[in-house]
């Protein structure tokens, strides 16, 4: 990420500045993707895992589509989830003082009195190295759920969870401690989605788009949020989806 570069704050932004451009994003190239293959280190994230029938099924005709066109990496079901909040690899973490048990305790206690959302997905989107369905929480709650995890884990010593990386644009301070910024992964604003397909190559957007605008209305399914998953994305040089790896799920209310 640039200082410099306009990140969309709404989902209508999203589509227009994707339309705006002439290919997509290759998203195997981004840094994340590039740390997490030299190395060979599993991801950690809160997430919400979408695994209710009737969500996955209604996501099946875009994902198919994309697959059909020759768009590769779409996501497949086991593979489909809300991300809340990136903490970063597995191997980091534990050289630090922010130790899997001790993120597991510390976010537990801090979302105990976070009452349940109903979250609603509807309407297929793309940013430029994702298509998605965006994820709308009419009371704007989850917003403020992620920032109490940023918070835990500045708390906790770990870097790139200082101002910047709480979910409203322009929150960062002139003064932020280098180590305090956030990351690519987690850089405001915080738009919720369930991503459909990672775009691996440079295609061409309006190919793109073309396949995406007959389920730019398309309404997904709602689904009850009892609790966030704190989960691990296991690394694979042969799997590009391999299952997520479960580490605690973190009830809230």
């Amino acid at each position: 990420m640039t200082a410099t570069r306009h990140y969309a704050t709404t989902f209508d932004e999203a589509w227009q500045q994707f339309r705006a451009r002439p290919t997509t994003d290759d998203e195997t190239a981004h840094d994340i993707g590039k740390q997490g293959r030299a190395e060979k280190s599993s991801y950690v994230a809160f997430l919400v895992p979408v695994t209710g029938h009737g969500i996955v099924q209604a996501t099946r005709p875009v994902r198919e589509a994309l697959s059909a066109a020759g768009i590769k990496e779409v996501l497949p079901s086991h593979f489909l989830h809300i991300t809340i909040l990136g903490v970063g690899f597995e191997s980091a973490i534990r050289t630090t003082n922010g130790n899997i048990a001790r993120i597991m305790d510390r976010a537990s206690r801090a979302l105990r009195d976070v009452q349940p959302l109903t979250l609603t997905l509807k309407g297929v989107n793309s940013f430029g190295n994702t298509a998605f369905v965006a994820v709308h929480d009419e009371k704007n709650s989850l917003p403020a759920l992620r920032d109490r995890l940023v918070g835990v884990l500045h708390q906790i010593g770990l870097a790139g969870f200082g101002d910047s990386a709480l979910s409203g644009e322009g929150t960062a301070q002139d003064d932020e401690a280098e180590r305090d910024r956030a990351d690519a992964v987690n850089a405001p604003p915080y738009l919720p989605h369930l991503s459909l397909c990672y775009y691996r190559d440079h295609y061409p957007t309006e190919q793109v788009a073309n396949i995406l605008e007959p389920y730019r209305d398309l309404e997904v399914g709602t689904l009850r949020m009892n609790y966030v998953t704190l989960a691990a994305v296991p690394h694979s040089d042969f799997d590009r989806f391999p299952p997520l790896t479960r580490i605690a799920d973190l009830l809230i209310g």
